[in-house]
């Protein structure tokens, strides 16, 4: 058993040091004990979770080739995002602490004596990394800032099969967007490496910042002064967003690039006629994206990987909420009480559903079910394979809605005076509890992960357990947030659009402690 290591600032121990007050925890999915969190790059060799070697829990992440694998010139990496708060006020600075145990299996017998470059020679940047051919393999964990340059934590060839932990001190990335990436370089001659990683964690202690497990706002994308956000969806995986936003006299689908950094990458017309858009649903994985639209009666498809329109769905009177489930698409009209049905496949109209008064927003399951909310009459329907399968009536001015699988409770905004949430039973309409929210609730989302309800409230984001419906964090945000909310359940995120207030809020999302000791 070899090693040869070139050390960085880092520092080895047996165990972490101790954390101070207002401390929380940087990394989402530490454990790699499910899929979220953590970005698997595209590469030769792709990095994957792994159960060959486990430090805790269930499943590490492997970068390297595995056992039996081909040996080609590879670097598997895996990263997560973070956005560090800043050190404010400047007497109570930053101070960030990152920690990972890593399995080295060290198969390049050729080169094993060769020394490893000293810091001044290692690639400055992705590119420069991702074009260099070096002599023998090795495993790395690096700082990516936001122009791409890396910043070199720990580089080491090391044969050592158990696992051994690596402290780093990374307070000097306050106020930064960093990319953490991991990674075993394999030069595609001789043995083969792999590393296993596992029960990473990233302490960030800083004035006022969040407790363990609390949400909390990460960023704010500040819009021109024209333009008016409505409805958003997140791509599955994260990766992208879509935003409706009227510009002017001219309505939008921006697209915006959500990892590594937040961008608006394009911006498509809606068509020619100002339409005040609501409404956004993704149709298919091939990216058409569908945005319902007031002031024209009908919902606009565009490819969001294209720019190019699609077509035009006709609707009703005043189009709200827009969903597509389980082979169905449905436009909640809410100025003629009903719901048009149409094909996702074909575009084309199927069905006209005539329900209660005032159909505003949906709210899918992940079986066949659906449930909209009929704000003028004071009623839920629940839909399936594009027909009225159900009713429960009594709740008062029901707007947004969200619904939580594994306790089969649906969840309903209550617009107006009450400024409550009422809580269903998924199944018989049985009231099960009154949220007293303290605003008037607009639009809702669940974070299945976490077990959070997100309740947006106008110029604020309240976050509710929904074990146990504890108010978890009030976050401030711009105002008129009172359309847009979605949730990125792989990276924990929550987007909230603010009409009035011109902006994309972004809320990230964390699993308590509870919730965290049980997984």
């Amino acid at each position: 058993m070899s090693a040869t290591h070139v050390y960085l600032p880092l520092v080895m121990s047996d165990s972490p040091p101790p954390i101070p007050p207002a401390c929380y925890e940087g990394l989402t999915n530490g454990g790699f004990e499910d899929d979220t969190g953590w970005e698997i790059r595209q590469n030769p060799v792709l990095a994957a979770y792994s159960t060959a070697a486990v430090h805790g829990g269930q499943q590490s992440m492997r970068t390297g080739i595995p056992w039996g694998g081909e040996n080609v010139r590879s670097y598997s990496p895996v990263q997560q995002t973070v956005i560090f708060p800043e050190s404010v006020p400047a007497d109570a600075p930053v101070q960030a602490t990152l920690s990972f145990w890593h399995y080295n299996a060290y198969g390049d017998a050729v080169a094993a004596a060769s020394a490893l470059p000293d810091r001044a020679s290692l690639p400055h940047t992705l590119a420069e990394l991702q074009d260099t051919a070096f002599a023998s393999d090795f495993f790395y964990a690096i700082g990516i800032y936001e122009d791409n340059t890396i910043d070199w934590l720990l580089v080491e060839r090391a044969d050592v099969h158990t696992f051994r932990e690596t402290v780093v001190d990374v307070s000097r990335y306050a106020g930064r967007q960093i990319r953490f990436q991991f990674g075993t370089y394999n030069d595609g001659a001789g043995g083969i490496s792999r590393t296993f990683i596992d029960d990473a964690s990233l302490t960030i202690c800083a004035a006022g910042a969040p407790l363990p497990g609390q949400p909390y706002l990460r960023q704010t994308l500040d819009l021109a002064p024209d333009v008016q956000p409505s409805g958003i969806a997140v791509k599955p995986g994260g990766q992208k967003i879509y935003m409706a936003q009227q510009v002017g006299k001219v309505s939008q689908l921006a697209v915006l690039q959500a990892l590594p950094a937040l961008a608006i990458t394009a911006q498509i017309p809606l068509g020619s006629e100002e339409t005040a858009p609501n409404g956004v649903a993704l149709v298919d994985a091939a990216g058409r994206v569908a945005v319902a639209l007031r002031d024209t009666a009908n919902a606009w498809v565009v490819n969001a990987e294209t720019g190019s329109s699609v077509a035009s769905i006709p609707a009703n009177w005043l189009p709200d909420g827009i969903a597509v489930h389980d082979g169905y698409g449905y436009i909640a009209n809410f100025g003629n009480n009903t719901i048009t049905v149409f094909d996702p496949g074909t575009l084309g109209v199927s069905n006209t559903l005539y329900v209660g008064h005032e159909p505003s927003q949906f709210a899918v399951t992940d079986g066949e079910d659906l449930f909209a909310s009929m704000h003028g009459s004071n009623e839920i329907v629940r839909l399936q394979n594009g027909l009225v399968s159900g009713h429960f009536y009594g709740i008062e001015a029901p707007y947004g809605l969200a619904y939580e699988q594994a306790t089969n409770r649906l969840y309903v905004a209550n617009r107006g005076p009450s400024h409550t949430v009422t809580v269903l039973d998924g199944t018989s309409g049985a009231v099960l509890n009154t949220l007293a929210i303290g605003q008037e609730p607009h639009v809702l989302a669940i974070n299945a992960t976490t077990g959070h309800l997100f309740v947006a409230c106008g110029d604020r984001v309240k976050v509710y357990r929904t074990s146990d419906q504890v108010l978890l964090a009030e976050i401030a945000v711009p105002p008129g947030a009172e359309e847009g909310i979605a949730v990125d359940p792989m990276n924990h995120r929550v987007y909230v659009t603010s009409r009035s207030g011109h902006a994309l809020s972004v809320i990230q999302d964390m699993v308590d402690s509870a919730k965290r000791s049980a997984q």
